[in-house]
């Protein structure tokens, strides 16, 4: 179909540019294929070049539309194909879209030319009765052209509007800047923090051994938590065991000036347990000089596991932790951080033993 009407926008319009055609369409009856419009697929057949293809429509078209906004007005291309309208002397229509006014015509080819405000709904009357006196628009019903002509003028109301730029002060923009370099270093610490955390989790996924897993956990804890980990991974392996053994186990890694030797007239039923959890393979004994020596059977899987927490602990405590944790430690429970301690395997680890 021959093209009527060549629609002059900017490409930043689109959706204003959409509206428009829909509400020509709809509400003056001028069809889609009479419009020519870079933004309606199509318009531009395939194989076509864009600048050659816009020069042979123009000049064979009946009338012009200019959609002025600000995005129209800052664009160089725009403005030429204004000056080329001008130049061809063809039927014009500049429409001025809010919130712009008619002034911002004096600076263009088309000062002192009438223009159209496309906001208005009285304007866009006379604006289609002036299509149909040129043959640009069909015949619609009155109560049909007004239906479309509210519907669209309630569109362009939601489609938001390039506005002129507000001047500043050089206190506000010194202001803004600050505020942006520090949203700048908050998101860089977002970023280091998101990175360690995906850190974490790339190296959790790759750790297979439990052991591994807790304690890259734990490198993640702040001190205090880093110390109750321990402990309670200390406290539930001394809880799978006899007293005898949890005994035996304190006497000979902390008290290794003693050794466990119970007495029987002190512990009748002591020694029916140490053989018991001899048998188990928990307990082993050694020669001392007047009787047995109790000692752990360091190579039973359970008694090793203990040991392996009881040493991790230790080590914490003597080379990690910080003044600062100790000093909480004594406030906290009246004692010092020390394995040593039998009141800190009783009031710490919760465990009974023989005294």
């Amino acid at each position: 179909m021959e093209k009527k009407i060549f629609l002059s926008h900017a490409s930043k319009d689109v959706n204003l540019v959409e509206c428009l055609v829909d509400f020509f369409e709809l509400g003056m009856k001028i069809e889609r294929d009479e419009i020519y419009c870079t933004s309606l697929r199509g318009t531009i057949p395939t194989g076509y070049a864009f600048v050659n293809h816009m020069k042979e429509n123009i000049q064979n078209i009946e009338a012009v539309i200019f959609l002025i906004t600000p995005n129209y007005l800052e664009s160089k291309f725009c403005l030429a194909e204004m000056g080329a309208a001008w130049v061809l002397n063809q039927k014009i229509y500049p429409i001025i879209v809010k919130p712009l006014g008619y002034d911002v015509l004096e600076d263009t080819p088309l000062k002192g030319v009438q223009a159209k405000i496309l906001n208005s709904k009285q304007e866009l009357e006379v604006l289609y009765d002036e299509f149909k006196s040129n043959k640009l628009a069909g015949e619609r019903l009155t109560s049909q052209f007004n239906r479309s002509l509210d519907k669209f003028l309630s569109e362009i109301e939601k489609i938001p509007q390039a506005k002129k730029e507000e001047m500043i002060t050089e206190e506000k923009y010194a202001s803004i800047c600050r505020d942006i370099e520090i949203m700048e270093k908050e998101n860089e610490d977002k970023d280091d923090k998101i990175r360690e955390l995906r850190k974490t989790i790339v190296n959790l996924e790759l750790l297979k051994d439990r052991e591994e897993v807790q304690g890259l956990k734990r490198e993640k804890l702040n001190e205090w938590e880093k110390l109750e980990g321990y402990l309670n991974e200390v406290e539930m392996e001394l809880d799978k065991l006899d007293d005898v053994v949890v005994t035996a186990i304190y006497m000979d890694k902390y008290v290794t000036e003693y050794e466990f030797r119970p007495n029987l007239n002190d512990y009748p039923g002591c020694w029916q347990k140490i053989k018991e959890n001899q048998l188990d393979g928990l307990l082993t004994m050694k020669d001392g000089l007047y009787q047995e020596i109790v000692v752990p059977n360091y190579n039973n899987i359970r008694i090793k596991k203990l040991s392996k927490k009881l040493d991790e602990l230790e080590s914490y405590i003597s080379d990690e932790a910080s003044e600062e944790l100790y000093e909480l430690f004594q406030e906290k429970y009246e004692m010092e951080l020390n394995l040593r301690y039998r009141v800190f395997w009783s009031k710490i680890l919760r465990q009974e033993m023989l005294s």
